[in-house]
């Protein structure tokens, strides 16, 4: 028997289910809105890192440069995918693997 006042079994409690509903609805307006406030601008400062990180020491570091271009890519950015492997072909000795990747 169910005492009076207890939750059933498989009920949320009440905080649960206002907290997924305000997480749902900021969600759902983070979709609307593209995300936090300052979202671009992170995403502009790892691009950024990405490009240093390409054009300095680890010129040559293949992984690094298909990261950054697949970084590239989930931001839509073809255009900048396309000169990071146009670059990395300048850059190594085989291409075949870029070749490959591209």
């Amino acid at each position: 028997r169910v005492r009076a006042g207890a939750p059933h079994v498989g009920t949320p409690p009440g905080y649960l289910v206002r907290g997924g509903t305000v997480s749902g609805a900021y969600r759902q307006l983070g979709a609307r809105e593209g995300g936090h406030p300052d979202s671009q601008k992170w995403k502009d400062e790892v691009a950024g890192l990405y490009d240093k990180a390409t054009t300095g020491l680890l010129r040559n570091n293949l992984l690094l440069h298909f990261a950054f271009a697949d970084y590239e890519e989930s931001r839509m950015n073809t255009a900048e995918c396309h000169k990071i492997y146009t670059n990395l072909l300048t850059v190594v000795k085989d291409p075949t693997l870029v070749y490959v990747q591209f």
